[in-house]
């Protein structure tokens, strides 16, 4: 095996209370023999500089700053010492409430240009559960654990889940659980209520609203009945109607989980001891957040289910930005590079059975959900069933694709051009297969075809420029689920 360049990733997560920046460098590891056709993969993720942790500036309590947000990104980079043109990957994420802001996609996209082309997103809930539970270690520890683990990483504002099976995530779901959710400010008044702890705060009786004094014994009360509720989300008693409306999006799936892992600001206050004890000033934050933390680090040893310790805690997610988040393509690729970066291309699955013409049904079917009349690519098609096609196979399908495209320039709903077109496929034919589309179409198209990428039906995909012989992909794994909410 030969090991290749390192590749430099940046993560920014701008979050509810927080906002962190981080540098990894991730090196690439070559594999394959004389004849063989080469493969790459990261081996190795090192995490080079962890930024300081800023409050997250605010110009309105609605809108993030911008330029203020700007400013701590460029520091880091001057710390770190690492010039923006080297750092060609990574993720911008804007999460918690902070991700709810009126600007808060100009703002991330504002950010770009900081590191040339990398991909940036505003991270979901069940994307940023993913993303911390790869940070702080849970996917991994996973693989050695008999039984599933669950990640809560517990922030400012939200709650967000990941649970994890052999390493790979089986659910994700979140809630509106964390430290800010009742602020106080330097008078040691509450300054702030969120309305969603209102129907926990009435159920209790307490007597809690803004302006009034921040009473220790009270919002103890409330903080145990927030802990009480991580007892729901693990599964271990039946989903109340306080914490079901809680939840964001959707509830878990009711998997069993055996084992947890806690990361995020609030995960300080369960497991570090001394300077965070709360028999010293448990609002020196401005806010319940140290609370949360004691009242879940006395529940959790009551609890049947084993706890683990995080691998990483307050800066979970934005590691999981940094370094997780970021996989490589093949080395067989075909790549029009004027069209990157491309930025949160849905995926669309489709297998090949080896009939033509069911697969151009399909494919025109799934584009046509998909279809802008802007000529940006519109979807990216992951194309399953490849396998054991031979040269003649390969073209037989080529030809399926090109009369696909072609159908599309022919759509009434279509301007005169078509859209570009993103393909993947399984194993190392994407540089073959692009080939021969381009010759079968009766037209010039641009295309990309990857191979080797994994994903799934409903996945987000971010595309970043090629270097190192190598094409950096995101791949945002959204989960969604049925039934009742």
């Amino acid at each position: 095996m030969k090991t290749g360049d390192a590749l430099y990733s940046i993560g920014v997560d701008v979050g509810t209370t927080t906002t962190q920046v981080v540098f990894s460098r991730l090196q690439l590891a070559r594999s394959g023999g004389y004849g063989a056709i080469p493969t790459v993969r990261i081996a190795r993720r090192e995490l080079i500089h962890r930024g300081t942790i800023r409050f997250t500036p605010l110009q309105t309590p609605e809108q993030v700053d911008g330029p203020r947000l700007r400013e701590i990104v460029e520091a880091e980079y001057r710390a770190c010492g690492i010039a923006p043109s080297l750092v060609k990957t990574g993720a911008v994420i804007i999460t918690g409430e902070s991700a709810r802001k009126e600007n808060a996609r100009e703002v991330a996209q504002q950010l770009a240009d900081l590191a040339g082309d990398f991909v940036v997103c505003t991270a979901g809930p069940d994307y940023e559960g993913i993303l911390a539970g790869r940070g702080a270690g849970a996917a991994e520890l996973s693989r050695s654990l008999t039984g599933r683990l669950a990640n809560f990483d517990i922030g400012g504002g939200t709650t967000n889940v990941a649970v994890f099976e052999n390493g790979e995530v089986v659910d994700t779901y979140a809630a509106d659980l964390g430290g800010r959710l009742v602020r106080i400010d330097g008078n040691g008044c509450i300054s702030y209520i969120s309305e969603r702890l209102v129907p926990l705060i009435r159920h209790l009786g307490l007597d809690l609203k803004p302006g009034a004094p921040a009473d220790r014994q009270q919002l103890g009360l409330l903080s145990d009945a927030m802990a009480a509720c991580f007892t729901a989300l693990m599964g271990l008693v039946a989903l109340d109607d306080l914490t079901r409306c809680l939840l964001i999006d959707h509830p878990p799936l009711g998997l069993e989980i055996r084992h947890t892992m806690f990361s995020g600001g609030v995960a300080e206050f369960i497991f570090a001891e001394g300077e965070t004890d709360t028999d010293t000033d448990p609002f020196r934050f401005g806010d319940m957040g140290p609370l949360l933390g004691e009242s879940l680090r006395r529940l959790l040893p009551t609890l049947p289910i084993r706890v683990h310790a995080p691998a990483e805690r307050i800066r979970a997610t934005v590691v999981g930005a940094g370094s997780h988040a970021v996989r490589v393509s093949g080395n067989t690729v075909t790549l029009d590079e004027c069209l990157l970066p491309l930025k949160s291309l849905p995926v669309v699955r489709a297998h090949y059975a080896g009939e033509p013409g069911r697969l151009v049904e399909e494919l025109t079917r799934l584009l046509r959900r998909h279809d802008n009349r802007d000529l940006e690519p519109s979807a990216a098609v992951h194309l399953t069933g490849l396998q054991d096609l031979d040269y003649t196979g390969l073209k037989t399908l080529a030809g399926a694709l090109a009369a696909t495209l072609a159908n599309r320039a022919a759509s009434p709903t279509q301007v005169p051009a078509v859209p570009p077109f993103v393909l993947l496929t399984e194993g190392d034919c994407a540089k073959s297969l692009g080939l021969l589309v381009r010759q079968a179409l009766p037209f010039p198209m641009r295309l990309i075809c990857l191979d080797r990428v994994e994903v799934q039906e409903g996945d987000y995909l971010d595309i970043g420029h090629p270097m190192g012989g190598v094409v950096p992909v995101i791949v945002k794994t959204l989960l969604f689920h049925s039934g009742p909410p």
